[in-house]
């Protein structure tokens, strides 16, 4: 007769602390650290080994423990910077979504606290409502513009721009960025930021400018931006911002 004991400290199990202990020195979010950290507790009896491919090849996987397999795909795709994209063979793999929109208002919103501290950036500010019911007192439609700065609010819009008139930017986004002009009284330019991918615009140019009736100091602006390196986005914002009125 054989058996097989199923002892924690198994190829897989150090496969996974091996990663773990690895990815310790590569990320630095607080939160993934103190994971982290609880992950290698949990493997503290476990041993460490040196991944390589040869290595993983030899973990077999089967109903007892098949649950950890899409971890370990994961586990490869990150340790030997591969992507499933273009790949024939019978090597598995899985796609990684995120809202584009949601990430490029992030990642704008990202470098300006990062890069003009001095303009005492909000992300996501919830200060101001639409309309106030006159009976209750009570704010209704309450305003969320991505990025306020002094004087200046920036909303992204993850959309192509066009040729045609006010190069295709839609009445709503106009009529959402007069109530933001309206509402935040300090505010003298509020911004449309869309991701430049046209070869006829520039990094931070100023497409669209107007202002609102009897109000030249609130403008409402039309950009795009060049989004492809950091160091390209950084000297586009800082045209727009530092030379708003040089517009075209």
């Amino acid at each position: 007769c054989s058996f097989s004991s199923f002892e924690e400290d198994n190829l897989l199990n150090s496969c996974f602390y091996t990663f773990s202990r690895f990815l310790g020195k590569k990320v630095k979010s607080i939160r993934t650290q103190e994971n982290l950290k609880f992950i290698n507790l949990t493997f503290a009896d476990v041993s460490l080994i040196n991944l390589e491919k040869s290595t993983l090849k030899k973990v077999i996987f089967n109903r007892n423990n098949k649950r950890f397999y899409e971890a370990f795909v994961l586990l490869k795709k990150l340790f030997f910077s591969t992507s499933s994209l273009g790949k024939n063979g019978d090597d598995h793999g899985f796609s990684l979504l995120f809202e584009v929109n949601t990430l490029y208002e992030a990642y704008i919103g990202k470098i300006i606290q990062k890069d003009f501290p001095h303009l005492n950036v909000k992300l996501q500010d919830t200060s101001k409502r639409l309309l106030i019911n006159s009976k209750t007192d009570r704010g209704i439609f309450q305003l969320i513009p991505d990025i306020v700065m002094d004087k200046i609010i920036i909303d992204t819009k993850w959309k192509l721009l066009n040729n045609s008139n006010r190069h295709g930017v839609c009445r709503d986004d106009l009529y959402q960025m007069y109530a933001y002009a309206t509402r935040y009284k300090e505010v003298e330019r509020v911004i449309l930021l869309y991701p430049l991918a046209s070869p006829d615009y520039t990094n931070g140019e100023i497409l669209e400018n107007w202002h609102i009736e009897e109000q030249e100091n609130k403008k409402i602006q039309v950009v795009t931006i060049d989004y492809s390196s950091k160091d390209k986005t950084v000297e586009g914002l800082k045209n727009l911002i530092n030379k708003g009125e040089s517009y075209v």
